[in-house]
C-alpha cells in the first residue's frame, strides 16, 4: 500500500516542479544545456514542452497511485505476468537505440528507410494481419469484430505513414504546400505536429499505461461483459515504465509500441481460435 502512496507523492512532486518551471522559468538554462545531450537530433524540443511533459507524467502518477491504492493491495495484487519474448524484445531495442542515437553505432540503423524503421513497418503490417484473421472468426462478438477491423485500418495507416506513403520508394515529389509545413518535407501527417510530438507521445504513453492498469480487472464500469476478447492481460504491465521513458525519443517509442502491438495482436488471434473467444 505504501508503494502506491509513493507514486502519488512522486506525482505531486513532479507537478510542483512543473509549476515552478512554467511560472518562474526555473532552471531553464540547465535544461537548455541538457536537451541537446538527450536529443541531439531534435533541437526544437524546448524547456516549455519539457515542463508540460513532466507535468502530464506527474498527473498520471497521482492518478495511478490513487487507483492502485483503491483497487489493489495484498488482497488484490496486480496480475503481472512476465512475457519473456515481449519484455526482452522491448528491452533489447533500448540500448541499441541509445547507442545509435549518441553516435556509438552506425546511423544507418535508425535512419530514414533504415532497418529499424522497416522493422516497425513490418510489425505493424503483421499486427494488422493477425487482427484481420481474428476479426473473421464467426464466434467473435460483433462489437469486437468491428473494433478489430478499425484496429486493422489503424495499423495499416500507421505503417504507410511510417514510410511516407511510399514516397521515397516510388520517387514521389512532395507538394510545395506540404513541404513548407512538414518538418521533414515528406508526404505524411505525423511530421506536421513536430514540436509537440513529445507532449503527444507522453499523453499516449499515459493513456496506454492507464488502459493496462484498468483492463486486467474483471469488472470495469461500462465494460462488464463487453469487448472481453480484446482485453490485454498482465503480461503488458511491465511495459509501463518502458513506455513512459521511451516517449522522449521518436524511434525508441515507435519500436517499443510496435513490439507491444504485434504481441497484443497475436494474443487476440490466439483467443479467436480458442474454444473460448472471450478468454481473459
Amino acid at each position: 500500500m505504501s508503494g502506491w502512496n509513493g507514486l502519488r507523492g512522486a506525482g505531486i512532486l513532479l507537478v510542483i516542479v512543473t509549476v515552478a518551471g512554467l511560472i518562474g522559468g526555473w532552471d531553464d538554462a540547465a535544461l537548455e544545456s541538457l536537451i541537446p545531450a538527450l536529443r541531439q537530433t531534435n533541437a526544437y524540443y524546448d524547456p516549455f514542452r519539457l515542463w508540460i511533459s513532466v507535468g502530464i507524467l506527474g498527473l498520471f502518477l497521482i492518478w495511478a497511485g490513487w487507483y492502485l491504492h483503491r483497487h489493489h493491495g495484498p488482497e488484490r495484487p496486480l496480475p503481472v505476468v512476465w512475457s519473456p519474448i515481449l519484455f526482452w524484445s522491448c528491452i533489447a531495442v533500448s540500448p541499441v537505440f541509445l547507442l545509435s542515437h549518441h553516435g556509438l553505432l552506425p546511423d544507418l540503423l535508425f535512419a530514414e528507410d533504415g532497418p529499424m524503421e522497416y522493422l516497425t513497418v513490418l510489425l505493424l503490417v503483421v499486427s494488422a494481419a493477425f487482427a484481420g484473421l481474428a476479426a473473421r472468426h464467426p464466434t467473435l462478438p460483433k462489437p469486437d469484430r468491428i473494433l478489430l477491423w478499425v484496429f486493422v485500418g489503424g495499423m495499416l495507416f500507421l505503417a504507410l505513414e511510417e514510410i511516407s506513403w511510399g514516397q521515397r520508394i516510388f520517387g514521389i515529389e512532395t507538394p510545395e504546400a506540404l513541404k513548407e509545413s512538414n518538418v521533414q518535407g515528406e508526404i505524411n501527417l505525423h511530421n506536421l505536429t513536430v514540436g509537440w510530438n513529445e507532449v503527444v507521445r507522453m499523453i499516449l504513453a499515459c493513456i496506454l499505461s492507464a488502459v493496462l492498469l484498468l483492463l486486467p480487472r474483471d469488472a470495469v464500469p461500462g465494460l462488464r461483459g463487453r469487448f472481453m476478447a480484446l482485453k490485454p492481460d498482465g503480461r503488458y504491465l511491465p511495459l509501463i515504465p518502458i513506455l513512459l521513458a521511451s516517449h522522449l525519443y521518436d524511434e525508441w517509442f515507435e519500436q517499443v509500441v510496435s513490439f507491444a502491438i504485434v504481441s497484443y495482436a497475436w494474443l487476440i488471434y490466439r483467443r479467436s481460435n480458442s474454444t473460448q473467444s472471450t478468454l481473459v
